[in-house]
């Protein structure tokens, strides 16, 4: 039997991270490679802003290969919890067998509502944002093929694929590549050097974004599975509901929210909600929006929630 520590679930969540940076950054290609760039640019010419959307296709079939990581990682931190548990029951001494159900109407529901979630979130932030851009645009009279391939990107003459464009990107960082395009217009540039140089700062807000949606869905989705985990292992009968806590480990660094590092120790038994003394939010694990927690608590965060079981806990 493996322990469920802190370096273990970090260990677990660095492996799963890269699956969902890599499903995120694969919808946007996919995006940019099936836009109908002419009907984007008749769309454009006509200063038709709906009729823009629609030809970039920003539906949520895209992002299943991100619904799928998520799903996975869901499953990994069940699997993950079940396999931190003894192979034999210390108070009975029976043997513990708990196989994850990740097909149980419980994780299901999570599932459903955290990547219907995730989802819109993504596609609306980007309707937002390259409406803006595209306002924008109209207002200042730019060419709209100009435009066009801004929101795009441009394809590279050696992979054949589009590289740069504000796809993808949230209303902030779209913005910012629109200000470092003017500032380097303004020093006199070239026109191609400053699409390369664009293409390649956007493309860094890109991986920067992916590595942020990774690591905030990597821990939400490790712990809810670890917490399905302990449900299931309640249901079982092995143990009673009251065996089960859970405490809340801050990262203990100088990177650390103030309202996290408020709740280092706190102890709750399995099925009740962490609450922050600082912002008030309430999370049943690091990462858990369900109750109404927003980015503040959740985004980029490092918490761990350490879980313990009183074997013996009603045995008489």
């Amino acid at each position: 039997m493996a322990r469920d520590t802190r370096r273990r679930f970090e260990a677990e969540a660095a492996k799963m991270r890269p699956q969902i940076r890599a499903a995120f950054l694969q919808a946007i290609a996919d995006i940019k490679r099936t836009a109908d760039m002419d009907a984007l640019i008749t769309a454009l010419e006509r200063g038709d802003v709906a009729g823009a959307l629609a030809a970039l296709k920003l539906g949520p079939e895209y992002f299943a290969v991100l619904d799928e990581a998520v799903r996975a990682t869901y499953a990994a931190g069940g699997n993950y919890a079940l396999s931190s548990l003894p192979k034999k029951n210390p108070a009975t001494g029976t043997e513990l067998v708990i196989r994850f159900q990740g097909r149980h109407p419980r994780a299901e529901t999570w599932l459903s509502r955290r990547s219907s979630n995730l989802i819109v979130e993504i596609t609306a932030g980007q309707r937002t944002a390259i409406r803006e851009v595209i306002t924008r645009r109209l207002v200042e009279g730019v060419n709209p093929k100009t435009t066009a391939l801004d929101l795009v990107g441009r394809v590279d003459k050696l992979t054949k694929r589009r590289t740069g464009g504000i796809v993808g990107l949230t209303s902030r960082e779209a913005l910012a590549v629109e200000n470092y395009r003017l500032e380097l217009a303004g020093e006199g540039r070239k026109a191609d050097q400053i699409d390369r140089m664009v293409s390649r700062y956007s493309n860094k807000l890109l991986r920067v974004r992916g590595e942020r949606i990774a690591r905030t869905e990597t821990i939400a989705s490790l712990n809810a599975g670890r917490d399905e985990g302990m449900n299931q292992l309640i249901e079982s009968g092995e143990v009673s509901a009251d065996a089960v806590t859970g405490t809340w480990d801050s990262s203990g660094d100088g990177r650390v929210r103030d309202s996290h590092a408020e709740m280092d120790g706190q102890t709750q038994p399995q099925g009740q909600p962490f609450q922050s003394p600082v912002t008030g939010a309430l999370m049943m694990h690091p990462g858990d929006t369900s109750l109404g927690a927003g980015g503040a608590d959740t985004i980029n965060c490092r918490c761990y929630k350490s879980i313990s079981v009183d074997y013996f806990a009603g045995v008489t």
